[in-house]
C-alpha cells in the first residue's frame, strides 16, 4: 500500500501539525510520502519533519496561488511515486483534482476537511468539487462530527468518515510547574479567525481587578504587529508576552493555570486538546461544545462584549475548587490520542486499498 500524502506547506498550523505527527506514527507501516506543494520554510514542522525520517517532497511553489509549473512538477513526482492512495489537505486539493484528469481511476483520493466546510472550500470551488464529493469520487474525512454534520448539508451524499485530531499524550500531560501568580495562556496564529482582538480587550477588564495576571500569546502571523501595537498603546506590556512559534508549546502550557480559545470558529483544534491533557481550565466560545461540557471539563462562552472577562474572573475566584474540572478535561483527551487518531487513518487506508484491490479483480 503506497499512500501519497500531498499538503500545501508546513507552515505552523493546526492542520500541518497533526499531518505530520500522524504521518510520523504510520510512514513504517506503509510505503508513504509526503508531498509539500510550497518550499521548505525552515518551520518547527519542517524541522519536526525532517528528524522523524519521513520521505519528503518539496514542490517548491512561491505562489500563495496555483501554480500550473508546480503542478508539472507534482504530476512527475507523484507518476513516479505510483499511489495507490493520495490523501490531501487544505488547498492542495486542487493539484490533486487536476492530476485526477490525467491519471484516472488509478488511485483512491481522500481528502480531510479540518475547519467548517465553507471556508475549506469556497463557493466557486465547491462548483467544481461537489459532483466529486457527492459520487463518492473523493472520500471525505471530517476532523469532528460538526464538520461531517455541515459537510452532509452541503454534499448530501458524500462519504464521510470521522476522524479527529489527537493530541500526544505522552508530551502533553498534566505535570504543572510551579510558577508565581496565575497565567492564562492562548495558542493560535495571529489570523482574524482566532479573535485575538476580543482575547486582549477582555483580558484589559481582567487585569483592572487583578493586575498581576499574566497572559501568554504563542504563535505567528501577520496581525502579530497589529497585535504589538495594542499592548503597547494599552500599556499592557507587563502583562502580556508574545511569543513566537516554538515546539516547547507543552512547557508553556505547564506553566499556566487557563487556557482561552474565543476563535469565530474552529474545526477540531489540536491546541484546545493538548491544554486539557496538560490540565488546564479551558474557555472557548461556542464552536467548543462539541468537545466541552460546560462546567465539567471546561467552560463555554459566547463572543460578546464582558463574557469572556467575566468567566476568566470567576474561574480565579474559584481556581482552587476546580481540581474536578481539570481531571475531566485530562480525562477527555484519553480518547482523542495520537494513537487512536493514527490507528484510525492507517485503518482506513487499508480499508479503501482492499475496496480499490477488490474493484481492479472486478474489471480483469
Amino acid at each position: 500500500m503506497k499512500v501519497a500524502i500531498v499538503i500545501t506547506s508546513l507552515e505552523v498550523g493546526g492542520a500541518e501539525r497533526t499531518v505530520i505527527e500522524t504521518a510520523r506514527m504510520i510512514h513504517n507501516k506503509c510505503a508513504l510520502k509526503v508531498f509539500v506543494i510550497s518550499r521548505n520554510c525552515d518551520s518547527i514542522y519542517d524541522r519536526a519533519a525532517e528528524r522523524s525520517g519521513l520521505d519528503i517532497a518539496y514542490m517548491g511553489n512561491p505562489l500563495p496561488v496555483f501554480n500550473p509549473f508546480t503542478f508539472m512538477k507534482l504530476r512527475k513526482e507523484l507518476d513516479r511515486f505510483r499511489p495507490d492512495i493520495i490523501h490531501s489537505h487544505l488547498k492542495a486539493a486542487d493539484y490533486v483534482y487536476f492530476y485526477r484528469l490525467f491519471k484516472p481511476r488509478t488511485f483512491t483520493w481522500l481528502h480531510t476537511v479540518h475547519t467548517i466546510p465553507r471556508v475549506d472550500c469556497s463557493f466557486i470551488r465547491r462548483l467544481f468539487y461537489r459532483p466529486l464529493y457527492n459520487n463518492k469520487t473523493v472520500k471525505l474525512i471530517a476532523v469532528s462530527a460538526a464538520i461531517k454534520s455541515a459537510l452532509e448539508k452541503l454534499y448530501p451524499r458524500a462519504a464521510v468518515t470521522v476522524i479527529n485530531n489527537g493530541v500526544d499524550t505522552s508530551i502533553f500531560k498534566c505535570e504543572p510547574i510551579h510558577h508565581p501568580g496565575i497565567t492564562i495562556c492562548h495558542v493560535g496564529r495571529f489570523a482574524p479567525v482566532k479573535n485575538h482582538g476580543y482575547l486582549v480587550s477582555e483580558f484589559r477588564k481582567v487585569v483592572k481587578t487583578h493586575p498581576e495576571v499574566k497572559l501568554l500569546l504563542i504563535g505567528s502571523g501577520r496581525r502579530k504587529k497589529r497585535m504589538l501595537r495594542y499592548i503597547r498603546r494599552h500599556r499592557l506590556e507587563e502583562n502580556v508576552r508574545l511569543i513566537d512559534c516554538t515546539a516547547a508549546v507543552d512547557r508553556y502550557l505547564k506553566e499556566a493555570d487557563i487556557f482561552v480559545l474565543p476563535s469565530a470558529y474552529e474545526g477540531f483544534p489540536l491546541a484546545l486538546l493538548e491544554a486539557m491533557a496538560c490540565g488546564l481550565i479551558v474557555i472557548t466560545s461556542d464552536w467548543g461544545k462539541g468537545i466541552i461540557t460546560p462546567g465539567k471539563n471546561g467552560f463555554v462562552i459566547e463572543n460578546k462584549p464582558g463574557q469572556l472577562a467575566g468567566k476568566i474572573l470567576a474561574v480565579i475566584e474559584n481556581l482552587d475548587k476546580l481540581d474536578a474540572v481539570r481531571m475531566a478535561a485530562v480525562e477527555t483527551t484519553q480518547n482523542f490520542s495520537l494513537e487512536k487518531t493514527a490507528a484510525r487513518i492507517l485503518d482506513l487506508y487499508a480499508g479503501v486499498s482492499n475496496d480499490q484491490t477488490g474493484d481492479d479483480n472486478r474489471m480483469s
